[in-house]
């Protein structure tokens, strides 16, 4: 009997350990800026999307200037990706870019209405077209591989194959639940779970994957990036505020950052985030045309204070309340 206690006792604290590092207030530190006007080298001229890939590599959509540029983890300049055109391997105003389990690029070429997808050094590997009129802003890859992206001009989230097959459409213009307003950032949670940031209507929106409604997180001032974290939390790109945020996965806010202006841990319209496992958090900061990067650390529960938790805590709260 005492070991089934223990195990309970143990199952709970580790649930609760569990809950308290997803809801804990991350701390986020600045950490350096990287980039300048202009179209040189590690220069940028309305930079948007941005993705990390599984070397710590930062990738940066150049939009103006009609081009991915790679950096390293430190910000070092590595290589410069396209050009302005239609052919492969070419960009006329690249949104949005993510990076799969294999190490391939797909970034969403708007003005081309179609989708392109590179190696992990940027050599052209294909492309598909998003169908119909729509313009590609946000994109993100599922859980299962295929690729979903946000088409602004229609209002609606569209889910292709990894070959270009139209898998599904979610939603439709508007601004009531389960419809969407210029949407731009996607993203998809480990429940499967749809996140889209709407510029238009301002809430970020949580629908299932056939696109029921979930919840609305409000007042998100023109939100455009969206990444979800390792722990399910949230992290959005609010616009016109100049701000990001951080949201627990029931959409809670945790943390903010920034605040208008050009100095460091400050932002011009910030479009673009991503984080990686080790809270190595970058944020495009287009008007100032640079990036920043900043770590968030959440605290650590050890195995120490989990065990006295199981035995100290949990296990004498419950023989007190034995009767």
């Amino acid at each position: 009997m005492r070991c089934k206690s223990f195990t309970r006792s143990l199952i709970a604290a580790v649930a609760m350990v569990q809950l308290l590092a997803q809801c804990a207030i991350s701390q986020i530190t600045f950490v350096r800026t990287v980039g300048s006007t202009g179209s040189g080298d590690g220069q940028f001229n309305d930079p948007t999307g941005i993705a990390l890939d599984a070397a710590n590599n930062v990738w940066v959509v150049d939009a103006g200037n009609d081009r991915i540029q790679q950096f390293s983890s430190t910000g070092a300049f590595i290589r410069s990706v396209g050009h302005e055109g239609t052919g492969d391997g070419s960009f006329n105003y690249p949104n949005d870019i993510k990076i799969d389990r294999f190490g391939h690029l797909w970034v969403t070429d708007d003005a081309n209405r179609r989708i392109e997808e590179f190696d992990a050094n940027g050599n052209f590997l294909s492309k598909f077209n998003t169908i119909g009129s729509g313009q590609p802003t946000g994109l993100a890859i599922g859980n299962d591989d295929t690729i979903w992206v946000s088409d602004w001009s229609n209002g609606v989230i569209k889910h292709f194959g990894r070959n270009g097959t139209l898998l599904q459409t979610l939603g439709s213009g508007g601004s009531g639940a389960g419809q969407f307003g210029s949407p731009w950032g996607v993203a998809q949670d480990t429940s499967g779970n749809i996140w889209v940031a709407e510029i238009g209507n301002n809430p970020l929106q949580q629908v299932d994957s056939t696109g029921q409604f979930i919840r609305f997180i409000p007042d998100q001032h023109q939100p455009e990036g969206l990444v979800i974290d390792v722990l399910g939390n949230i992290w959005a790109a609010s616009a016109s505020s100049h701000a990001v945020n951080q949201y627990t996965p029931d959409g809670q806010l945790m943390a903010s950052i920034g605040g208008f202006g050009g100095g460091d841990g400050q932002f011009r319209w910030p479009c673009g985030v991503a984080i990686n496992a080790a809270g190595d958090l970058w944020v495009v900061d287009e008007s100032n045309n640079r990036i920043q990067q900043f770590r968030a650390t959440l605290p650590e529960p050890t195995f120490a204070a989990l065990v006295c938790l199981a035995i100290g805590c949990v296990g004498r709260g419950a023989r007190g309340r034995k009767r």
